[in-house]
Parts: structure tokens; sequence; C-alpha cells
């Protein structure tokens, strides 16, 4: 028979920490890598208001009623017939600024879809106004 030798003190196991701390760490700089990143966009808090732009006489004008009307330079167009309304104003004035002015109580999805059609027909510049207390005709 074989006799092993035997162990004379009690040794406490060895915890190795190194992986549990680079772990950590990796997870730490991830975390503040995301929230470096994930920082949103800052909004300017206030438009400015319509009487303001009033001196903006070489800018196409787009009115957006608090009825859900729009007017293209003063005249009243339908949602369905508005590209081709704002493409033969845009034909006579090229380059245009295009200024859209939001009555009191617009709704934000037809100014998200008179957006759309704007950018699709390549309007670069498009300022939005507000027009404070103004009657709605709808």
């Amino acid at each position: 028979m074989i006799a092993l030798p035997r162990k004379t003190s009690f040794e406490e196991p060895a915890a190795d920490f190194t992986p549990l701390a680079s772990i950590s760490i990796l997870l730490l700089s991830l975390f503040l890598a995301y929230a470096a990143l994930a920082r949103r966009p800052e909004v300017e808090a206030g438009a400015p208001l319509a009487p303001e732009l009033a001196g903006a006489s070489d800018s196409i004008v787009i009115r957006i009623s608090s009825g859900g009307t729009l007017h293209i330079e003063g005249s009243r167009c339908d949602e369905t017939a508005f590209r081709a309304a704002f493409e033969e104003v845009r034909f006579r004035q090229p380059g245009a600024p295009v200024v859209v002015v939001l009555e009191e109580g617009a709704r934000a999805s037809l100014l998200a879809r008179v957006m759309d059609q704007l950018k699709l027909a390549g309007t670069e510049k498009i300022r939005i106004a507000l027009r404070e207390g103004a009657p709605s005709d709808g």
C-alpha cells in the first residue's frame, strides 16, 4: 500500500477575483459609453411667432389652421393636392425658403405630413412659426 502525505494544516481555498473585477469594469465602461451616446438632442423651446416673419416676402408661406386647412401663399389647398400646389408655387419661386405657420391648436400629425411632402419635393430650408390666438377656419 502506498501512503499519501496528509495535510497537517488547514488551508482555505484562495478566491480569484480577477474575472469578477474585469467583468465589472467592462460593464461600467459599456454603461458610460451608452449614457454618453444616448443623449437626446436638445430642442429649442420656443419657435418664432408669425408676426416676426411678416417681413419675409421672399419666403413661401404655408399656413396650417387649427381646423386642419392648408393655405399656400394665401390660397386654400386640399391636403391631397398639397404637393402639386406647392410645386407650382415652388416653380415660380425657386430656392425660396419655406415658412410653415402653425395656428394655435393645429394638429401635429398634419404638420408631420406637410413636412414629409416638403422634404419629398426637395425643400432644404424649412422654418416653423407659431401664430397665437388665430381664428379657426375649418
